[in-house]
């Protein structure tokens, strides 16, 4: 381990390891921003149905 982390220091360029996207993370986050935006959706109208 210690001669990789050397022979990584030593290293002009990085090597890049990307990350698979993970769908089930990706849809988690969708369905918190839809809900907030329902949510905000909701506030906007019932502050509009006190204007009024």
């Amino acid at each position: 381990m210690y001669q990789v982390r050397q022979e990584a220091l030593a290293a002009d360029t990085l090597e890049q390891y990307p990350i698979a996207p993970n769908r089930s993370i990706e849809r988690f986050w969708e369905k918190i921003e839809e809900n907030k935006a329902k949510q905000q959706e909701q506030a906007n109208n019932k502050n509009k149905a006190k204007s009024n």
